[in-house]
């Protein structure tokens, strides 16, 4: 709801993408209802609809003699007269359709989405894939249409397709629940049908041959030297890295790393503390972190193969796994691959020669100093050290918070957990006043009082 009561428009009113309906003095409410109607017509492919409203207007402007509202319409008429000589026309008549296609190479795929409305070609849209070998492209189709359409902001009455997909009947019922009206997946066999999903599918190739270039090329050197050095079937383009931390008198924490293309993807990184190992085992505890990360893989998998709509945070599975230890690292490592399933190549790199673990050579391999795969993964093992280093520092600092406030009289479980959830550390606590610490949720002025006397009574 836009109440029109500001003091003042933001920027894109100065630089001309706004009406400021959010002030007083802009567009008021009716006028800006049929910009945003004009603006869904546009969308909608209805440009024809759209100039005869704006012809209309601007005749009805320049007969009342407001020739500068006038000239405006005048502009905005010709803006959409150039934008549609550019629109290609795809169709004789005036449907509304979607047009998917898809591309496949290995592991990788591309599909390619067409949005025709009113006949033109609106809009597209591409998406790449990733785990697509060994699977038809009528199950990968099959897979991407409803979680696609799950989130979509208009679902057409015709999808057209390259090729018929498993339960079409059951997916056209659900996407007709979603449009409120009639669905149709339809698979061309003549016509100008044909030659719009062939157009779609030349354009998935292309997009699938550019990110496979940019895999190639930009994804670092040390990318395919690590292939070369390793002997892996392909490049080693997403890889997981793990390191176990043992600190005296600390709880025992792990850490994940991932690189694609061979830089930092850090919205992947995961961080673990022990759950069910006892005792500083490093092997044990890489066990521990390896069935936690894969049995997570395996229940979101599933959940996707249900076709719920849910982020994916566990089921991108690693190219190469890479281990910070030595060989029982990696016999450890290979155990809890055999019991997923899972035929990840994976390897260990001790620290101390930077030896090179390899599952299936009875000796550790050296790379070369100068390889670039092997900084690569000197890169990749001392990040994932430092990750696990602040995670324990984290977890210390919290440690000690919780020990400090433990001794202060009516500071319980949940006013130390709001605590530090609003200061981080007892040397926040002790430089923020009491208004401060009262303001916290659940503390209020005397527990605020008692807490910032003590803690000024007991300085660090």
């Amino acid at each position: 709801e836009i109440a029109g009561d500001l003091p003042r428009p933001c920027l894109d009113y100065y630089i001309g993408q706004c009406s400021a309906p959010c002030v007083a003095w802009g567009a008021g409410r009716e006028q800006y209802a049929e910009q945003v109607r004009q603006a869904s017509a546009f969308l909608a492919g209805k440009q024809d609809d759209l100039l005869g409203d704006l012809r209309t207007a601007m005749q009805a402007a320049s007969d009342s003699k407001n020739f500068e509202r006038a000239a405006q319409l005048r502009d905005q008429i010709r803006g959409l007269e150039a934008l549609g000589e550019k629109q290609r026309m795809v169709s004789s008549g005036s449907e509304d359709r979607d047009i998917v296609a898809l591309a496949q190479d290995g592991d990788m795929g591309c599909v390619q989405i067409f949005f025709v409305r009113g006949g033109r070609v609106v809009g597209q849209e591409h998406f790449m894939l990733r785990g697509t070998r060994g699977v038809t492209a009528a199950e990968t189709l099959r897979a991407f249409l409803p979680q696609y359409y799950e989130t979509a902001s208009a679902v057409p009455p015709e999808i057209l397709l390259p090729e018929p997909v498993p339960d079409a009947e059951v997916i056209e019922r659900w996407l007709a629940e979603r449009r409120g009206g009639r669905v149709e997946l339809a698979t061309p066999q003549r016509g100008e049908r044909v030659r719009l999903v062939a157009m779609a599918r030349e354009n998935a190739a292309l997009h699938l041959a550019e990110e496979k270039a940019r895999v190639g090329d930009t994804a670092g050197p040390g990318v395919r030297d690590l292939q070369h050095l390793l002997r892996l079937e392909a490049p080693p383009v997403r890889i997981e890295c793990y390191d176990i931390s043992n600190f005296q008198g600390g709880e025992s924490v792990a850490s994940l790393v991932v690189a694609e293309g061979g830089r930092p993807k850090k919205n992947d990184y995961r961080r673990f503390r022990m759950k069910y190992t006892e005792g500083p085992d490093d092997t044990a505890m890489m066990q521990e972190v390896l069935r936690r990360r894969f049995a997570q893989a395996r229940k979101e998998q599933e959940r996707l193969d249900r076709d719920e709509p849910i982020p994916v945070k566990w089921a991108a599975l690693p190219d190469l796994i890479v281990l910070d230890g030595g060989r029982g690292q990696l016999n450890a490592a290979r155990e809890v691959l055999f019991e997923y399933n899972q035929t990840i190549a994976t390897i260990a790199l001790a620290k101390q020669q930077e030896l090179v673990y390899v599952h299936g050579l009875s000796e550790p391999i050296v790379l070369p100093r100068e390889s670039q795969g092997l900084q690569l993964l000197q890169r990749l093992r001392d990040e994932a050290h430092r990750f696990a280093n602040a995670y324990h520092q984290k977890l210390r600092e919290r440690r000690i918070v919780f020990s400090t406030l433990d001794e202060i009289p009516g500071v319980g479980e949940r006013r130390k957990k709001a605590l530090i959830r609003q200061f981080g550390s007892v040397r926040s606590i002790r430089a923020a006043g009491v208004e401060d610490i009262a303001a916290v949720e659940g503390v209020g002025p005397k527990v605020a009082e008692r807490i910032h006397q003590y803690l000024k009574d007991h300085p660090a």
